[in-house]
């Protein structure tokens, strides 16, 4: 005779660096980095602002973004390198990239909300950038798990806020109610994780329990994880194996601003943020 065993497994998309026996793997660097202060001349007045600017491509035509850290403002860099375009809502300049071995210089010229303006920056490649902050995150996990040889493929989603800490190259944030710490790297705007995919659960043993995945931020405001995980063991003596995949959208959330997981509560979803509680049933002998 068959019986239902559910198996509850609490994953999440930012799995811990090098836990498990897992490591990070070699991280590379595929779009260049440079970070340092715009020196902006607006109406009399002089302000810096730091930035990081990322250039996806560094070759005509070039294309980027910078991040402008005093307001969290992205903005778009196309064009070439003698007739740079910089733009965002409401913000439009024009000006020049020159790039040298290790370093990069900005001229802008436009106007703001604030009127004209002229902007220049001599910045230094980075070895990262920083993605530290409070973030809203919407989760969708698609899990199959096979238990004494039935399978069994349930997608499952959450919503909710994480702040990310960053020291250096280290990233580091706690899954929402638990104690479990995830950790991490960035090299240039390359993140790169791995490690445990299914938490702890009454009667689960693993053998086998690991999530990677490789994240490439261009908008520090705004990205999308996708992680995938393997893991096999027994639970409650019965042998089991599940795949998944785990793909999360973070923004970074403005001060004030409501949780995605208060909104969630508020309408009557079911909220969770990378830490979503799974109930799967699979085929197991009594």
């Amino acid at each position: 005779m068959k019986r239902v065993l559910i198996l509850s497994a609490v994953l999440g998309v930012l799995a811990a660096a090098g836990c498990g026996g897992g490591g990070g793997g070699e991280i590379q660097t595929k779009n260049a980095v440079y970070s340092g202060g715009l020196s902006i001349s607006q109406g009399g007045s002089n302000s810096t602002a730091p930035i990081d600017l990322v250039l996806t491509s560094s070759q005509d035509p070039v294309s980027g973004t910078i991040f402008r850290k005093t307001d969290g403002v992205v903005l778009t860099v196309g064009g070439t390198r003698s007739s740079l375009s910089v733009t965002a809502p409401g913000e439009r300049y024009n000006g020049t990239l020159t790039l040298a071995t290790n370093a990069a210089t900005l001229s802008l010229t436009g106007t703001d909300a604030h009127g004209p303006l002229t902007a220049t920056a001599s910045l230094s490649r980075s070895q990262y950038i920083n993605i530290a902050g409070t973030y809203d995150v919407a989760e969708e996990l698609t899990l199959t798990i096979t238990i004494d040889g039935q399978s069994q493929t349930q997608t499952n989603s959450g919503a909710g806020r994480i702040a990310l800490q960053q020291d250096g190259a280290n990233i580091r944030y706690t899954v929402p109610g638990t104690n479990v710490a995830r950790t991490g790297s960035i090299s240039g705007n390359t993140l790169t994780m791995s490690g445990p995919f299914g938490m702890a659960a009454d009667g689960v043993r693993y053998t086998k329990n690991n999530i990677t995945f490789v994240v490439d931020i261009t908008d520090q405001n705004h990205f999308t994880s996708v992680g995938h995980g393997e893991a096999a063991g027994t639970y409650n003596g019965y042998p089991f194996a599940m795949v998944g995949t785990d793909t999360a959208t973070l923004d970074r959330v403005q001060s004030g601003a409501p949780s995605r997981a208060a909104a969630a509560t508020a309408t009557g979803s079911v909220a969770g943020p990378h830490a979503v509680g799974l109930a799967i049933g699979a085929g197991g002998k009594r």
